[in-house]
């Protein structure tokens, strides 16, 4: 082998390896989710694909996050909106959703609920609600409740397919 094969096979080496360590680093602080169904819609599409900061990296999620979570009754890994945290009231009527008795101004959904339900969010817990209220399984219904912070696994921050797009928060 001569030395220009030779200095090229190391520079492909240390090609290899850098991306190999760039994205060990990244994915310790991020991954990425694809979007099943339009229980997000309009603000995520079916196979939208998004950036998620990892939970671990936050001590607690705010009214208005997107978070993805394990759901631990339905066995499966859902994405939707921060309604209420800990400590708060969440009232459901005449198609409107109130925290603590104020009406939310919610410009990201194109629908609204048909549901009457008043909940106490419990310390350590949240309720979330997909922006899609007439197609979303969420924590208005038993089987998949409030969230424990424990179960979310990060937060959405960028949607990347198919438009790039900052994910901004609602509520």
């Amino acid at each position: 082998m001569n030395d220009k094969v030779k200095t090229e096979i190391k520079e492909w080496i240390k090609t290899i390896i850098f991306a190999i360590i760039t994205y060990s680093i990244l994915s310790i602080f991020i991954f990425s989710t694809r979007v099943e169904g339009l229980s997000m819609y309009p603000t995520f599409n079916d196979n939208n694909f998004l950036i998620t900061t990892r939970a671990y990296l936050q001590h607690e999620f705010n009214h208005g996050d997107v978070v993805v979570f394990n759901s631990t009754k339905l066995h499966k890994v859902l994405i939707k909106r921060i309604i209420g945290v800990g400590g708060d009231t969440i009232k459901l009527e005449n198609g409107q959703v109130y925290r603590n008795g104020k009406v939310l101004n919610e410009y990201y959904i194109n629908n609204k609920v048909t549901e009457t339900l008043e909940i106490k969010v419990l310390p350590g817990t949240y309720f979330v609600m997909g922006d899609n209220r007439q197609n979303s399984l969420d924590s208005r219904f038993e089987m998949v409740g409030l969230i424990n912070q424990k179960d979310i696994i990060g937060k959405v921050v960028f949607r990347v397919f198919p438009s790039p797009q900052i994910i901004k928060k609602g509520v």
